[in-house]
């Protein structure tokens, strides 16, 4: 548990036992339908004061690997959801609030490069099996600790471009896409009579 990779869940407590607390758990169903998906990517734009920063402690506190949140939401709505216990606690989370490090930050201009540092350091102490280069962007990192994380070996001959639009056509990533594993390593086989590509999984871990 980190302060940026996989924070607790204690700033979400402090605020659902506070003497006013409005139940607004259902948000987490509304985002579970989009997690896995393609358009995957959510922005929640409030005014000022609306609740943007409890709803992403909310939401760090109900995905973040770091922590066990089952009994602070048992008692919320979303406890009752489908699907609610098949996320909850199971990603990777990297949370950071860009106006706390404004404020807090005494050198403005290097703010995003200490934090890519910070976030980086945090990831090395998390995933000490997994060699990180120093020179790794913080979205080459990410990749590195994603899940699944996948790996195409393309077989004989044939052009990769050809392969992945033939695997896209097909749907292979689809039925893959469900893969919940560490690491996939899938075989891409050329079929030169036919001139058509496979794809099965050769080894998962």
């Amino acid at each position: 548990m980190g302060i940026y990779l996989n924070p607790g869940n204690e700033n979400f407590r402090r605020a659902s036992i506070a003497d006013v607390y409005v139940d607004k758990t259902m948000l987490i169903e509304a985002t579970n339908r989009f997690i896995d998906k393609g358009n995957n990517y959510i922005c929640i734009s409030r005014p000022r004061r609306f609740g943007k920063t409890l709803a992403g402690n909310m939401l760090s506190a109900y995905y973040s690997k770091g922590c066990d949140s089952s009994d602070l939401f048992a008692r919320f709505k979303i406890a009752s959801a489908d699907g609610y216990r098949d996320k909850l606690n199971q990603y990777n989370v990297i949370k950071i609030d860009m106006n706390s490090e404004y404020q807090n930050t005494l050198n403005k201009s290097r703010m995003l490069l200490r934090l890519t540092r910070e976030i980086k350091k945090e990831m090395k102490a998390s995933f000490p099996d997994i060699a990180f280069e120093e020179d790794d962007s913080l979205a080459q990192c990410i990749l590195r600790i994603s899940d699944p994380a996948m790996i195409i070996e393309l077989k004989r001959n044939g052009s990769t471009d050809s392969a992945i639009r033939q695997i896209r056509d097909r749907q292979y990533f689809d039925s893959l896409s469900h893969y919940q594993g560490r690491l996939l390593f899938v075989g891409i086989n050329y079929d030169e009579s036919k001139k058509t590509h496979t794809c099965k999984i050769e080894r998962f871990v």
